[in-house]
C-alpha cells in the first residue's frame, strides 16, 4: 500500500512527494524560522500604527469623531500589543 494512503504522511509532505520537491538545507530552514519569528510582531505594530493614524484622520471631521476616537484607541491597543506582548515559544 502507498504510504499516503495509510495516513502516515501529512498533507504537506504528500504535496512535496507529488511535486517531487527536494528537501531544503537546514541552514535555509533556520534562516526562514529566524525571519518568520519577528515578522508577525512587526506586522502587528505596522497595522496598529496604520489603524491609529486612520482613526486620527477621522477625528478631524465632527461627523466621524466618535468612530475616529474608537478606531484610534483600537489602533493604539494593537500597536501596544505588538510591542509589549510576551514572545510565543514554538518549542515543544
Amino acid at each position: 500500500m502507498a504510504p499516503w494512503r495509510s495516513g502516515d504522511i501529512a498533507g504537506s509532505t504528500l504535496l512535496a512527494l507529488v511535486t517531487r520537491m527536494t528537501t531544503l538545507p537546514r541552514t535555509f530552514a533556520g534562516f526562514a524560522a529566524s525571519v518568520a519569528r519577528p515578522l508577525g510582531r512587526i506586522l502587528t505594530v505596522v497595522v496598529g500604527f496604520a489603524i491609529g493614524i486612520i482613526g486620527l484622520a477621522m477625528c478631524v471631521t465632527i461627523v466621524m469623531f466618535p468612530l475616529g476616537v474608537t478606531l484610534g484607541l483600537v489602533g493604539i491597543a494593537v500597536l501596544l500589543c505588538g510591542l509589549f506582548a510576551p514572545p510565543i515559544s514554538t518549542d515543544a
